[in-house]
């Protein structure tokens, strides 16, 4: 039964994961396109064309652009994209990073004592037991 529990957490944990993390890498890629077409002659359509990005159409081309034009979108939108996954990627890292410090138990890593009043320096060990001729 707890292996059950633990399947179905992992799976939830994971998905509720990697949704957090698209819609941080979305948000980002949109932010970072309509900042660098900002820039451009294409300002007054920065917005429209960052909303397009990450989208259903996921295109963010809109139409009568000229071959220049959808080039400075194409390299607007890889960078974006360039950016924003460096983004998630260090979330990812991060996370992971306080998860681990957060995990590890000092008990897991400290040494084992000897008994009280022995000295640990001299252990002594125990004569073999004569074997049954049986065996």
């Amino acid at each position: 039964m707890a292996s059950g529990i633990n399947s179905t957490l992992r799976q939830v944990g994971t998905a509720t994961g990697i949704a957090a993390l698209g819609a941080i890498f979305t948000a980002h890629l949109r932010n970072t396109v309509s900042h660098r077409l900002a820039a451009t002659p294409l300002a007054a359509h920065a917005h429209a064309i960052a909303a397009g990005i990450g989208g259903p159409q996921a295109s963010g081309v809109r139409p009568g652009l000229t071959t220049a034009a959808r080039q400075v979108v194409a390299t607007a939108a890889r960078a974006g994209f360039a950016d924003s996954l460096n983004t998630i990627l260090l979330i990812g890292a991060a996370v992971a990073a306080v998860a681990s410090l957060t995990l590890i138990r000092g008990r897991d890593f400290a040494a084992e004592s000897a008994a009280p009043g022995t000295d640990a320096t001299h252990l002594t060990v125990a004569e073999p037991v004569a074997s049954s001729p049986l065996l």
